[in-house]
């Protein structure tokens, strides 16, 4: 069947973001409707690197990648407009943007991100702007002997921590190898390491943070009011150290139109990513009330939601619900530590977890269309034959 809008005119998909989410789903769009579906990214965002990437670079000899959006617009089809989210109308299913621009759409898919907060303001807090140079002045004050310890710290919930975790590995790791002893402390106030995962997953984490010679320190909120300061709750018990890195608390960014009732203003989804009391309207990646954040998820999401407005579009596809799966990579310690989880509610169950990849190590991103798209851009910068 043919994707036609009511009107009789090409069905209008408007996608707002510049990340995981966004890009999957114009992928899956391209994929599911091909030309009858009139695709527009609408971000400010020239270019997309993936942040475990970036994360990884300043203890890696490997360099985070940027890849053009524009780019990966065209390979998906799909028009570029250099603008952002101001307000919805979705009664009148438009779109205004922060330049002035009023987009019809005939569906539309949110995939604005969450925006970042320093929970505390005497503690370094991981910002993706100046991360390099954040984690870079982290390494070079490790080798220099400049830190006798370290503590990294996950603020609030609902929050995804593995940053934390590669962190505090990568961290270890570098001291070790720079020939110092340097112990490093990790602060969550997940009741056990990376406990969204699972039981076997969490007890395989820990014990990795154990044999790195991490001590870590669950349920705990805490509070830093001076440098090197860290009071535990409810422990009631204070830590010193020299060094204090934080992740930092997400926040949904103003939506003025899109009904939010979650905490910290994130927007409530069904099963196919539709927007809760609004028609037309789709949402994912870490705009979503989910209690894990992570890019994997991100492209599942866009991909449920990208099957739903090609239905509805008219192409003959029957969407399928999401069920929230986790492949992630845990660096840090001698070998990766590859874990594919299934998140039942709140929690995870682990269904593998293993040493051996258990997808291809060259593909950073675990999705149907954005990883193996990254990956052989990857292969086309260097040279090779796309895997």
């Amino acid at each position: 069947m043919s994707a036609q809008a009511p009107h009789g005119e090409e069905f209008r998909v408007l996608i707002t973001g510049g990340g995981v989410a966004a890009l999957e789903a114009a992928l899956a769009l391209h994929d599911l409707g091909g030309e009858d579906l009139a695709v527009t990214i609408v971000t400010p965002n020239e270019e997309f690197v993936y942040r475990p990437q970036l994360m990884r670079e300043p203890f890696t000899p490997a360099v985070a990648s940027t890849y053009s959006v524009a780019e990966i617009a065209r390979r998906a089809g799909a028009r570029l407009r250099r603008d952002r989210f101001r307000w919805l109308d979705p009664r009148g299913r438009v779109l205004h943007t922060a330049g002035g621009e009023c987009l019809r759409y005939d569906a539309i898919l949110l995939a604005v991100g969450a925006r970042t907060h320093p929970r505390f303001r005497d503690a370094v807090t991981l910002d993706d702007a100046r991360l390099r140079e954040q984690l870079g002045d982290l390494v070079a004050e490790l080798e220099a002997g400049a830190l006798g310890s370290v503590a990294i710290v996950v603020p609030s919930l609902p929050i995804w921590s593995l940053p934390a975790y590669e962190l505090a590995l990568m961290t270890a790791r570098r001291a070790r190898a720079a020939g110092r002893e340097v112990p490093v402390l990790l602060v969550t106030p997940e009741d056990s390491p990376l406990s969204a995962l699972g039981m076997s997953a969490s007890a395989e984490v820990a014990e990795l943070l154990a044999q790195s010679g991490i001590t870590t320190i669950t349920s705990a909120s805490c509070q830093i009011r001076e440098p090197g300061r860290i009071d535990l709750y409810p422990l009631r018990s204070s830590i010193l150290v020299d060094r204090i890195i934080s992740l930092p608390e997400l926040y949904a960014p103003s939506l003025p139109g899109v009904p939010t009732s979650a905490e910290r203003g994130f927007v409530t989804v069904d099963s196919h990513g539709a927007v809760h009391g609004l028609v037309c309207v789709y949402a994912a990646g870490d705009i979503t009330d989910t209690p894990v954040r992570h890019g994997g998820l991100a492209a599942d999401q866009a991909d449920v939601a990208a099957q739903a407005i090609a239905a509805l579009a008219g192409v003959a596809i029957e969407p399928r619900s999401l069920r929230p799966a986790l492949h992630l990579m845990l660096l840090g310690g001698a070998t990766p530590l590859f874990i594919r989880s299934q998140m039942l509610g709140e929690q995870g169950v682990e269904l593998e977890v293993s040493r051996d990849p258990l997808w291809p190590p060259d593909q950073q991103l675990h999705s149907e269309y954005l990883g193996p798209l990254l990956a052989e851009l990857d292969a086309e910068r260097v040279g090779g034959d796309p895997p």
